[in-house]
């Protein structure tokens, strides 16, 4: 089993408020942590459990992650995500859960004091909210300023409030499956991170002309009633869900899944190939723009087996993907 696998796995107990999703080293060590019933009743919050990058938690976790033949037993990732389920479910149990979360900022992060020692003591976590990202988010009228010589206010879409979303599935760390009231499967984004660059994607989605290899114009605005300010925050937008998954996920499957592994087809190769090109034509064309991290996971596959490009905050690519003279 894979790592993520046997995080998921460990989370089944009926017992626990939480929920082990992935194992993620893009940026810093971390895994990606959900109320057990986000699926039904909370929001997407996006909180993840840090881990130190010396610590042995994060070590072993991330030699787990990058070579099948790591030599870490799968017995050592489960007692791991354990203890730190432990750990989360101890921290809950003495708070009124709903409530803290209604008041956290989305990206926050747990922290562990000790991941040497698998303790499970509720004093050994503790959630540290995300107060810098909180102080940069900015409400709509203030946006609408700031695009209006981009995007005129008759073109801007509906908003839609944060609490009404009902988180599905984690994709990535600020991109999650939600439900709408509707019962719509949607795709909501947030941020982590910079804010700044989560406005300026919006707003090259909602400015750009459409092509059917480019992600579309979100659906709606998200905003989210926070206490301090005056008008509600926009802390994020909603995406038309692409049920086929990344071109990443394709490439890895045989690697992951040999079971269901289907070889692509010299034809459906070539397609792709083409609508990649047209879809860079038209940004650095008509669109006026520019991709700044052309890679598989940024590559979606929509329901009639199209390539679509998404992901423009156009702020650079992590080292992992940027050529080695940069």
């Amino acid at each position: 089993m894979t790592v993520d696998a046997i995080l998921r796995d460990v989370s089944k107990s009926p017992l626990s408020s939480w929920w082990l999703e992935k194992f993620d080293t893009d940026v810093v060590p971390n895994i990606y942590v959900s109320p057990v019933q986000s699926r039904l009743q909370y929001p997407a919050y996006h909180l993840t459990c840090y881990l130190e990058p010396n610590s042995h938690y994060a070590r072993t976790l991330t030699t787990a992650s990058d070579s099948k033949n790591s030599g870490i037993e799968e017995r050592e990732i489960r007692e791991i995500a354990k203890d730190i389920l432990s750990r989360l479910n101890k921290w809950s149990m003495r708070l009124d859960l709903r409530h803290v979360l209604q008041g956290v900022t989305i990206g926050s992060r747990f922290r562990l004091d000790d991941t040497n020692g698998m303790t499970g003591d509720a004093a050994g976590i503790w959630l540290a909210p995300n107060y810098e990202l909180h102080k940069r988010y900015l409400p709509m009228s203030r946006l609408t300023e700031l695009w209006k010589p981009y995007i005129a206010s008759s073109e801007l879409p509906p908003l839609i409030d944060f609490d009404v979303l009902r988180s599905r599935r984690r994709l990535h760390n600020s991109i999650s499956e939600v439900l709408l009231p509707s019962g719509e499967v949607v795709i909501f984004k947030s941020v982590i991170r910079v804010v700044a660059s989560m406005y300026h994607e919006m707003c090259e989605l909602l400015r750009m002309p459409p092509h059917p290899n480019i992600m579309s114009r979100p659906q709606y605005i998200v905003t989210r009633r926070v206490s301090g300010a005056e008008q509600p925050i926009v802390c994020g937008f909603i995406l038309r869900y692409l049920p086929g998954g990344s071109l990443l996920e394709w490439l890895t499957t045989n690697q992951s899944e040999p079971a269901v592994y289907h070889p692509l087809l010299l034809q459906t190769k070539i397609k792709w190939i083409r609508q990649i090109i047209l879809a860079l034509g038209h940004l650095y064309g008509p669109a006026k723009s520019f991709h700044s991290a052309l890679r598989p996971d940024n590559i979606v596959i929509d329901e009639n087996d199209n390539i679509v490009l998404v992901d423009f905050e156009q702020r650079g690519s992590s080292r992992r993907w940027q050529a080695p003279p940069l």
